[in-house]
């Protein structure tokens, strides 16, 4: 008796669900093709991305339109098409796509941090890139970790930070274009590039050792004249990156106005072994004008003798290279003395630069 139950009530159970299915679909035939619209979309969506990975990307295009024509507002979809329009330098199809894609999914970040670099970049609409960087990160996802203590399903973590990051650094790159857009009115440029510096330390938040956060957090305090703040970051660009050019060029600029000619002509002459090796002429020649300019400033100051003997026990000027054959042998004394020498400026001596970091870093 209770298996006959059973079996009726279950065959009750189908017959209603069935008769519920047709219902809806005489009701809601529109519903109906839209969900199949938009499995087809999924799938061209998919066979678009295979496409992309492959680097066939007229193939790709040709698929993601197809799929966007069955379903609109497929986010990853418009997100791709605008990466593709933008690697070909259709600015105006990627920034419709791109716009679509966050329309339709507010909380997409890369999507709004590309839109707003199209936006600053390319359109040099500033306002509306620094509004786009704010809202990729006001609307950032929350964190999420699946299971919590042990993160090996999902972890949002790295992915928020980096974006972040990201978000922050490019907003900072707008407020300084955006400062040079001013000209010649001072408040608006000195707003212009505190909002910069504030955006840049908010980067370092999230990826403190970012190289190029530093250097352009060094240049825009450079800018607002907070040369003490801009020594101890450019020291800092100059112990991580010891042979790039622009650091030891920026500091040596910034110690020249200071009247810190010796300094200066030190990062000069670092910045001009650095470019004789890169065998860039044009630069080297500029570079070596700017300091005979320096060295002349120098010569003139009254402890000149004083200044001198300081530069002369400059590390590599001390040491003694092996010669074979009439060629200087590289050593691993010579490189430590060269590495040691390159890293090390007269605008360090009162801080330790292993410790700086960017202001209320993490």
């Amino acid at each position: 008796m209770l298996k006959f139950i059973r079996s009726t009530a279950m065959k009750i159970i189908i017959l209603v669900l069935l008769l519920a299915a047709v219902i809806f679909c005489w009701k809601f035939p529109h519903k109906l093709v839209t969900a199949k619209n938009i499995v087809k979309a999924y799938y061209y969506v998919y066979k678009a991305d295979e496409q992309y990975k492959n680097k066939n990307l007229f193939g790709a295009i040709n698929l993601y339109q197809r799929a966007l024509k069955y379903y609109p507002a497929h986010a990853k979809g418009n997100y791709n098409l605008a990466n593709i329009y933008a690697v070909y330098e259709d600015y105006i199809s990627a920034l419709n796509y791109y716009e679509k894609a966050v329309l339709y999914k507010p909380k997409f970040m890369n999507a709004r941090i590309a839109l707003g670099i199209l936006l600053s970049e390319k359109f040099f609409e500033y306002d509306r890139a620094i509004k786009e960087y704010d809202l990729a990160i006001k609307k950032a996802p929350f964190q999420l970790s699946i299971p919590p203590l042990i993160p090996i399903i999902y972890n949002n973590e790295e992915y928020l930070k980096y974006n972040k990051a990201v978000a922050y650094y490019n907003m900072g790159l707008a407020y300084k274009w955006k400062s040079l857009v001013y000209g010649q009115e001072p408040i608006e440029i000195k707003m212009s590039l505190q909002n910069a510096v504030k955006s840049y330390k908010n980067s370092l938040k999230y990826d403190k050792d970012n190289y190029e956060t530093l250097f352009n957090l060094a240049l825009a305090l450079q800018l607002l004249h907070s040369n003490g703040e801009a020594k101890k970051v450019y020291c800092k660009c100059i112990n991580m990156r010891p042979f790039d050019y622009d650091a030891h060029y920026n500091l040596a600029i910034l110690l020249r106005e200071e009247n810190s000619f010796l300094d200066a002509m030190l990062e000069l002459e670092k910045a001009a072994l650095i470019v004789d090796a890169e065998s860039d002429g044009y630069k080297s020649r500029y570079i070596y004008d700017v300091l005979n300019e320096t060295s002349a400033k120098l010569h003139s100051q009254d402890n000149y003798a004083k200044l001198k003997e300081e530069l002369d026990n400059s590390p590599l000027n001390n040491y003694e290279p092996t010669f074979i054959n009439g060629k200087i042998v590289a050593s691993e004394e010579l490189d430590k003395a060269m590495l040691k020498n390159m890293r090390t400026c007269g605008a360090c001596k009162n801080f330790n630069v292993q410790t700086i970091q960017g202001d209320n870093a993490k």
